[in-house]
């Protein structure tokens, strides 16, 4: 096998609940995370030496999924070279995790092509020291996340639910989201009861209930790096249509919504999308 094809799926924040931060400057979390089905597409292939190709992004190891790829060759001591093809789908900085699933596809796809047998922990343990997404893009479904990133417990029996995706064609700074954090953390206690509650409402398919109980602690300092973000709730709002931020942002979920409003919104932002969870 000289190559290898995967989806690099996006995933939304039913929640993302700040605890707390550590000595070394990590935030610790509370999320509900869930995969949907808008997915970049990546190819792996055996080459004489390392390269990426994805545009419009860098084509060197700024790249996460290439980066991912050397921190994995360096681990293992490798020899083997990689060409890497990203075809994006997912907005950039969007809160959408594209990167990080981009990097955990390669890790998934250098294992199983160069049949390297690192096993989904190995690749988990070294996917958390490029990102804190990683470890759930590379457990996919749905999960409660927490610690830094690093603690994935699995979610499966939510049913299949359709979404509306909004992007402004704005790119968020995660990192400047989480520089610019305001207010108290989260307590530990209120974080568990406000994902138990959303556990609930996800099972039930009720968005109106999920929008009442969610919580995004980075929504406030996203918003003033992106006031589109604000401005997508607002005329989300104004058709009585609840939504949510996913992330850093700037992505805002909503319930799918009829042809007259969704006409609006196309219109209006560059990127609108009807999805489904996975």
């Amino acid at each position: 096998m000289q190559q290898i094809e995967l989806s690099a799926y996006a995933k939304i924040n039913w929640s993302l609940l700040i605890t707390g931060q550590r000595d070394d400057g990590y935030h610790t979390l509370m999320s509900l995370m869930e995969q949907v089905d808008l997915a970049d597409e990546i190819t792996v292939q055996k080459a004489a030496f390392d390269q990426i190709a994805c545009p419009p992004l860098p084509e060197d190891a700024s790249n996460l999924a290439l980066a991912a790829w050397l921190a994995l060759k360096k681990k293992l001591n490798l020899k083997d070279c990689l060409r890497i093809i990203i075809k994006k789908n997912i907005p950039l900085a969007s809160g959408l995790a594209g990167g990080s699933s981009d990097a955990a596809a390669v890790l998934r796809g250098a294992n199983d092509l160069l049949d390297l047998g690192q096993t989904d922990e190995q690749l988990a343990e070294l996917g958390l020291s490029l990102g804190a997404d990683l470890p759930f893009c590379l457990a996919g479904g749905a999960a409660v996340v927490s610690g830094i990133g690093e603690r994935v417990e699995k979610v499966s029996d939510f049913p299949q639910m359709p979404l509306l995706l909004i992007n402004p064609g704005q790119a968020v700074s995660t990192a400047a989201a989480y520089r610019g954090r305001m207010g108290a953390f989260c307590d530990r206690t209120v974080a568990y009861s406000k994902i138990a509650s959303l556990l609930i409402a996800r099972r039930r398919l009720d968005f109106a209930q999920i929008a009442m109980v969610w919580q995004n602690d980075l929504q406030k300092s996203s918003i003033a790096l992106c006031p589109a973000i604000a401005h997508i709730k607002l005329d989300l709002a104004k058709a009585g249509i609840p939504s949510l931020m996913s992330g850093s942002g700037a992505t805002v979920i909503a319930p799918p919504l009829d042809e007259e409003n969704l006409s609006k919104l196309q219109e209006k932002y560059p990127f609108v999308r009807t999805v489904k969870t996975r």
